[in-house]
């Protein structure tokens, strides 16, 4: 559901950031102040909220999330080590990105096809209606629901699409990768546990024992 609910949102600011001549705005007037619906900010919408449900089964069947603990350690304690550790991490990281890159990209070109298919079969009809419920209390809006008889997409719009999707794909995969491998590192403070520091040792490891997270029981 939080994919769905940031590519909404990511779609809204996206839209709102576009200028008044980009033929973005949810109202248009054609003649005089007879509002019309604006259906390309519609699939635009919808668009994102198809391809964050695609990036959740996605997820959902790489568990993309997972944490490979124990597999990743430094061999000895100590302040040099543990930034040598960080360094190569964060190697790692960038050794990740051209992976990333192409993934971006082929998801977000699926998610066009997809929404080009989708939005106008199974989507737009209802969503038409629905929008037109919502806008005409607000808005001179005609009183029938009538489709427009052109599609909602041009190629314009579909290559703004995949931009758009290209940069939230990249956030979403980044912050998948940097938690699967920045959060698996030794919970150490040169050379010794976090929790040597702490006026009760003892305490915070029963603590972390009886956390419900099994990344924290694990490491204690």
């Amino acid at each position: 559901m939080s994919y769905i609910f940031s590519g909404w949102l990511f779609s809204q600011v996206y839209l709102w950031s576009y200028s008044a001549d980009s033929s973005l705005d949810w109202i248009t007037y054609y003649s005089g102040d007879r509002a019309r619906l604006n259906e390309r900010p519609l699939f635009f919408t919808y668009h994102f909220i198809i391809f964050g449900a695609t990036q959740a089964l996605i997820h959902l069947v790489n568990d993309n999330d997972r944490l490979s603990l124990g597999v990743a350690k430094p061999r000895d304690g100590g302040k040099t080590q543990d930034g040598k550790y960080a360094a190569s991490q964060f190697k790692r990281f960038m050794d990740e990105i051209p992976v990333m890159l192409i993934s971006a990209g082929t998801l977000s070109l699926a998610a066009v096809v997809l929404s080009i298919f989708i939005y106008p079969l199974f989507l737009r009809g209802l969503v038409w209606r629905s929008a037109m419920v919502f806008l005409r209390p607000f808005y001179n809006l005609p009183k029938t629901n009538i489709l427009p008889s052109s599609l909602p997409f041009n190629w314009w719009l579909l290559v703004q699409c995949f931009f758009a999707s290209f940069l939230l794909s990249v956030l979403w995969l980044a912050g998948n990768i940097a938690f699967s491998i920045f959060l698996v590192r030794e919970p150490l403070k040169n050379g010794k546990p976090l929790t040597s520091e702490s006026k009760d040792p003892n305490g915070s490891l029963l603590n972390g024992l009886k956390s419900k997270k099994l990344s924290i029981r694990v490491r204690i």
